[in-house]
């Protein structure tokens, strides 16, 4: 099981990295086009005629850099013990194995295209980690992270709340969580949260065990949790959801979220001293 909630918790960082990339890039285009025409006209020649007078140097340095990086990786990472390992990459080495196990054979180059695994360049590691961003989104967002309705799923996690919680008929728990980033040139007060940061937001619904059954994310800072949970494809997955088996079943949230049929908030204390 903490292998599973830590899969899924690499699935969620790497859709929270994609949208803060995302905000970043949205600013970098304005900065672009708001520079001056003679910034423009800047003559690049003498920068284009000093890499080719070093280029060969540069092609010496990165090949060394491979040779240092697989050996790191051969020598070292490998014959780490997992205490260290997981200290260094956040993740156990099961994790990490089955991993590349899954993704490799998504990310593998034809043969016939140029590649290399370590010493690259900044935009050759741009676009492999954005490639590998998208196949782990691809592949694991929807096979890793369900809220599975069926009878059966419903029931384990209802008796896991009662168990441990001494919570009937509850088949989740709601919350949400803000993720923080720069402050954003386009609309920063959005993003402006009630804790005093910027933020996007990521709301998620998690079982018994905190296993991540679904997740909305990227909504800026200041957006109300309510407002978040009826854009979300979880809200209208559970407002048009008609299976018998569900009847009186309910998510739990707190107080900043709506009192509805499959969703209960605490009673609001309006003075009368609740228990």
């Amino acid at each position: 099981m903490n292998d599973i909630n830590e899969i899924q918790t690499i699935i969620i960082l790497i859709i929270i990295i994609i949208l803060i990339k995302h905000i970043e890039l949205e600013e970098l285009l304005i900065a672009f086009y708001s520079i001056e025409q003679e910034e423009e006209d800047f003559n690049i020649l003498p920068l284009i005629l000093l890499y080719s007078q070093h280029n060969k140097e540069i092609n010496e340095l990165r090949k060394l850099n491979r040779l240092i990086s697989n050996y790191w990786f051969n020598e070292v990472c490998l014959n780490m013990q997992d205490f260290e390992f997981k200290r260094h990459f956040r993740l156990t080495r099961f994790t990490f194995e089955w991993l590349c196990c899954e993704i490799i054979p998504l990310l593998r180059r034809n043969s016939n295209e140029p590649g290399e695994k370590f010493g690259m360049g900044e935009l050759t590691i741009s676009y492999a980690l954005r490639q590998f961003f998208d196949v782990i989104i691809s592949k694991f967002l929807s096979e890793k992270i369900i809220f599975s309705t069926t009878e059966l799923e419903v029931n384990r996690i209802t008796n896991g709340f009662k168990i441990t919680r001494n919570f009937p008929n509850v088949i989740g728990a709601i919350d949400g969580s803000h993720i923080p980033i720069k402050a954003s040139h386009l609309f920063p007060v959005d993003y402006f949260n009630r804790k005093g940061f910027y933020s996007i937001v990521l709301q998620a619904v998690v079982d018994h065990k905190k296993k991540f059954l679904d997740i909305c994310v990227g909504w800026p800072g200041s957006t109300y949790d309510s407002r978040i949970l009826i854009n979300s494809n979880l809200y209208n997955k559970f407002n048009n959801q008609v299976t018998m088996h569900l009847n009186n079943k309910y998510i739990l949230g707190d107080g900043r979220y709506l009192n509805l049929s499959w969703l209960i908030v605490p009673y609001k204390d309006i003075g009368r001293g609740l228990t």
